[in-house]
């Protein structure tokens, strides 16, 4: 029985080590989350089986705004099955919901691989939307529709510019009070 349990997780080992492709990101914790709640240990074997929780009781339990709106944005590859079927859950149970998270993951997908040319799309698609919260963001990257455009379609960024100036406001907060400018650009320039 030892055997047979210790062959079944080599052989689950060696089919997670083919699943480090990039496509397939994410599918270890689903299949080892679906596989754990199967698993038995054979008689004989002391351990420690924690109890998993059913799918009906997960996909009951309340989510918080902020649990939700990480499932909502999150890749779904990086979902574990828990995650996944309170997600799932949600979407058929609100229909207002499953347009919300189609459109948040074309968005996701649009800004990660800078997909310029769907940009149009979705801003029409947000903007026919009846989630008031997807019409103010169309309605807010419509005003500033160039520089998001640009941001899309070029490779630059001024995200090392932001962090300076980051690091910069969080010295200035440390020091309120107790120093003049030439500590403060000693600090700087000892960061640097």
């Amino acid at each position: 029985m030892l055997q047979e349990h210790n062959r079944q997780i080599r052989r689950f080992q060696c089919f997670t080590k083919n699943q480090d492709e990039p496509s397939n990101i994410g599918v270890n914790t689903i299949v080892y989350d679906y596989l754990r709640t199967l698993r038995k240990p054979p008689e004989g074997v002391d351990s420690v089986v924690q109890k998993q929780p059913t799918i009906r009781s997960v996909a009951q339990r309340a989510l918080s705004a902020r649990e939700a709106a990480w499932l909502f944005v999150c890749n779904p590859q990086k979902l574990r099955l828990s995650q996944a079927v309170r997600l799932d859950h949600l979407r058929v149970t609100h229909e207002d919901l499953g347009l919300a998270y189609q459109l948040a993951q074309d968005f996701r997908v649009m800004v990660t691989k800078r997909q310029v040319h769907v940009l149009g799309r979705w801003l029409e698609e947000a903007k026919a939307s009846d989630i008031k919260e997807l019409q103010s963001l169309a309605t807010g990257i419509y005003r500033d529709f160039d520089a998001v455009r640009a941001a899309l379609a070029t490779e630059y960024s001024n995200g090392q510019t932001e962090g300076k100036v980051n690091k910069l406001k969080c010295i200035k907060r440390q020091m309120y009070g107790r120093a003049n400018f030439d500590l403060l650009r000693q600090r700087m320039l000892l960061c640097a």
